[in-house]
C-alpha cells in the first residue's frame, strides 16, 4: 500500500495568534501550550491555552497514546492495524468498538447520500495509485473493480464485520481523521482543560483562546476566515493528493471515476467526524443533489472556493 500525504488545507489564521488582553483578564495569565507532529499521513497538532502548562503537557503526551491506540485500528499504513487485516481477510471477528461505531456511521451516511459517500473506494485507490500513467491498464482495472465498490458490500456487528465479496477493501480516510480529533478533544475535555484546538487532519475546537475572541482558521487560498466555538471544521479538495496531472484521490462510487470537480470544499459542524464525511460527499455528489443531502443535518455551514 503506498502511503497517502495528505495536506491539511485549513490553517490557524495569523490574527489568531496576537490578543489584547485587560489587565484583570482571567486568561492573560494563561500560557500557550502547542504540540506539533503528524498522525494518518496528515500533519497534526493540539494548541492548549491554559494557566497550568506543566499539566498541559503531561496530558497531551497521554492523549498521544490514546492517538497511537486508534491508528493501530484505522491506519492503512500499519501492517497489523485492524482496518488492514479486514482488508486481507475480507472479515475481522470480535471488532473493537471504535471500529463498529465507526464503520455504522460510515453506513449511515452512505445511506443518507444514496451512496455518494462510500468507504469500499480503497479499490479505486489502489487502481488510480498503480496505472494512472496507463489509460488502457486503468480503464481494465477499474472495470475488474467495479463490483466490488458499494456500501452494501459491509456488513457489521458488535461481534463481526465482514465483506459480502471477496476482494472488497475499505478506506477511511473521509473518517478516521475527524474520529481521532473527536475522541482526542473529548479527552482533553474530560481531564479538565477547555481552551483547546485540536488538529488530527481535522479541527475541532473546545472553549476559546481569549476572552475577547474565538478560535479562528483562514480557508486556503481565500479571504474567508471561519469562526469557531465548540466546533469542528473539514475541507475536501481535489488537489490533496493528486497521482498526475490529470487524476486525483476523490472518486465517485457511482461512475467509479475521479469526481469532476475543481472545488475546495469546508464543512462546519458539531463534530470532526461528521464535517468530514460532509465535505468528503459534497465533493463527489453532483450539485444539484447537495441541498437535499444537507437537509439530513443541522447546524451546518458550508463554505466553497
Amino acid at each position: 500500500m503506498e502511503r497517502i500525504t495528505r495536506r491539511s488545507f485549513i490553517g490557524l489564521s495569523s490574527i489568531a495568534a496576537t490578543f489584547l488582553f485587560l489587565p484583570m483578564d482571567l486568561f492573560a495569565r494563561q500560557k500557550k501550550v502547542t504540540w506539533r507532529g503528524k498522525s494518518l499521513g496528515a500533519n497534526s497538532s493540539i494548541t492548549i491555552y491554559t494557566e497550568d502548562e506543566r499539566y498541559a503537557k503531561q496530558t497531551i503526551q497521554k492523549a498521544l497514546k490514546e492517538v497511537e491506540r486508534l491508528e493501530n485500528i484505522f491506519s492503512l499504513f500499519k501492517s497489523h492495524s485492524d482496518i488492514v487485516k479486514l482488508n486481507q481477510n475480507g472479515y475481522l471477528d470480535k471488532p473493537k468498538k471504535e471500529f463498529v461505531e465507526v464503520l455504522n456511521f460510515a453506513q449511515r451516511v452512505s445511506k443518507l447520500s444514496d451512496g455518494y459517500f462510500d468507504i469500499t473506494v480503497q479499490n479505486l485507490w489502489i487502481a488510480y495509485s498503480k496505472y494512472s500513467n496507463n489509460e488502457k491498464l486503468l480503464k481494465k482495472e477499474l472495470e475488474k473493480r467495479k463490483k466490488l465498490i458499494s456500501w452494501k458490500n459491509i456488513e457489521v456487528s458488535n461481534e463481526k464485520i465482514s465483506f459480502k465479496k471477496k476482494g472488497v477493501k475499505i478506506t477511511l480516510n473521509a473518517l478516521a481523521q475527524g474520529f481521532i480529533t473527536d475522541k482526542i478533544t473529548q479527552f482533553f475535555k474530560q481531564e479538565g482543560l477547555l481552551n483547546v484546538l485540536v488538529n488530527f487532519g481535522e479541527f475541532r475546537s473546545l472553549g476559546k483562546p481569549s476572552q475577547n475572541r474565538d478560535w479562528r482558521l483562514s480557508i486556503n487560498n481565500t479571504k474567508d476566515i471561519i469562526t469557531l466555538k465548540n466546533l469542528a471544521v473539514s475541507t475536501s479538495a481535489y488537489f490533496g493528493t493528486k497521482f498526475n496531472e490529470k487524476y486525483h484521490h476523490l472518486f465517485n462510487p457511482k461512475t467509479i471515476l475521479n469526481a469532476n470537480t475543481n472545488e475546495s470544499i469546508s464543512v462546519v459542524a458539531p463534530t470532526a467526524t461528521l464535517a468530514d464525511a460532509i465535505s468528503t460527499t459534497l465533493a463527489v455528489m453532483p450539485k444539484n443533489k447537495r441541498e437535499a443531502f444537507l437537509g439530513n443535518f443541522s447546524n451546518i455551514k458550508v463554505y466553497t472556493s
